[in-house]
């Protein structure tokens, strides 16, 4: 079984949706798999702050400690 991005699913979805043979089913599908988008790239933002403070901090530290 060929593994399809999130991605791919979406625009196959579309392309179903766009030739009139799509149901509800399909539209929720679609912004379900948005909205998943949108949480990982908001989580991926929050982890990228938290690393630069971590890392800022272990810098802040290790300067106090005389490394």
């Amino acid at each position: 079984m060929k593994h399809y991005t999130d991605q791919e699913i979406i625009d196959g979805l579309q392309y179903v949706q766009n030739e009139g043979t799509a149901c509800e089913l399909m539209a929720t599908a679609i912004a379900r798999i948005e909205q998943k988008q949108k949480q990982i790239e908001h989580m991926r933002e929050r982890l990228d702050i938290a690393a630069n403070i971590i890392g800022h901090n272990m810098i802040n530290e290790a300067q106090y400690e005389g490394y």
